[in-house]
């Protein structure tokens, strides 16, 4: 889609060197939600996060180039900073470096046209690939939805098996002309294993809606807090056996988010594994490491919030585990634990 300028815009656009060049402005947000806004040339500008003004410090010494793409390609580009500011005494820019704190933050870069107010090129994404030395810090700026991070399945779950019958992936060597691709169809024409379709959803993966009755225990009472509760619409997979789910009303979440992008949201008491043990999400520290699919992967921030909301109320009873993690990052889950007293009668 081409870029549209207003009038004005492309007045100043055709009067572009010297001194009245575009600026570039560099809006971070850092885990902790502190926001630092860098440029190359000093001044008061215009925030890309609330539109309000703020001072932009002469950070950056050089932004670029973007590659943009109309395509499912990463765009992606290259910031400086300078790792020294004022004087050698004076590091304010070595010190967030040195902690890391612009790691996977979240970033708005712009080309602002001073004399017209106006941005002409904006890019948001996250700053990733921290390099340098004393002197200067690199950053890649990659776009917010970078196709590399999501894992795409070999096939989709349909009704329908999806093989050509007859080909050599669907195997049947009957003498039949046609198959309807359903189960039955295989079955008659000896290519039952072949068939690659689900009828259903996959049974105990996710359940969103409140199954079974009320645990013979009580729910929600003075057990409510030892169930590992997490917030409805949260995908979860059991490790054995099936999963028990019921819904209460909730509003106090704690949300989890790892330095994968991995995110959960569940109660404060929601336990899931560290290199202590099981920890409730309240209890999490950042940089410590959680029990995932993929492996060990750090804690970026934990962030404590009040919503009114549904938990899901989960229990696994062989085995006690299970999967969980946010709809928006299915790529990955947290181990998590269905109850951290062995005596609270699991659901039914």
């Amino acid at each position: 889609m081409p870029l549209v300028y207003p009038a004005s815009v492309i007045a100043e656009m055709k009067k572009l060197g010297g001194a009245f060049g575009d600026i570039a402005l560099l809006d971070i947000e850092a885990r902790d939600g502190t926001r630092y806004y860098l440029t190359d040339v000093g001044g008061s500008y215009p925030s890309a996060f609330d539109g309000s003004t703020q001072v932009y410090k002469p950070w950056t010494k050089s932004a670029g180039p973007l590659r943009m793409t109309s395509d499912f390609r990463t765009d992606a580009g290259d910031i400086t900073l300078q790792n020294l500011s004022g004087n050698t005494i004076d590091r304010e820019v070595a010190k967030i470096i040195n902690d890391r704190e612009f790691e996977n933050s979240l970033a708005i870069f712009r080309l602002w046209l001073p004399l017209a107010d106006y941005a002409i090129r904006e890019h948001h994404g996250t700053l990733t690939d921290q390099r340098g030395d004393y002197e200067e810090c690199a950053f890649r700026l990659a776009q917010l939805f970078d196709t590399n991070q999501f894992y795409v399945a070999e096939d989709s779950y349909a009704a329908l098996c999806s093989w050509f019958y007859g080909g050599h992936r669907c195997g049947s060597v009957t003498g039949h002309a046609s198959c309807n691709k359903t189960i039955p169809d295989c079955v008659a024409r000896n290519a039952r294993e072949r068939n690659n379709s689900t009828p259903t959803p996959p049974p105990n993966y996710l359940y969103t809606q409140p199954i079974g009755g009320p645990s013979p225990g009580g729910i929600g009472g003075a057990f409510a807090g030892f169930f590992g509760c997490t917030k409805k619409g949260t995908l979860l997979e059991p490790l054995n056996g099936p999963i028990h789910v019921r819904e209460e009303p909730w509003e106090d979440w704690v949300e989890l988010v790892l330095v994968d992008g991995t995110r959960l949201d569940g109660v404060p008491e929601h336990p899931v594994y560290t290199d202590r043990g099981k920890t409730w999400l309240i209890n999490l520290l950042d940089g410590e490491e959680v029990v995932t699919k993929r492996g060990m992967v750090p804690v970026r921030f934990t962030r404590q919030y009040k919503e009114p909301g549904i938990k899901l109320v989960a229990s696994v009873p062989q085995g006690l585990l299970y999967w969980a993690t946010s709809p928006a990052t299915p790529q990955n889950a947290v181990l998590s634990h269905n109850k951290l007293n062995a005596n609270v009668d699991v659901l039914q």
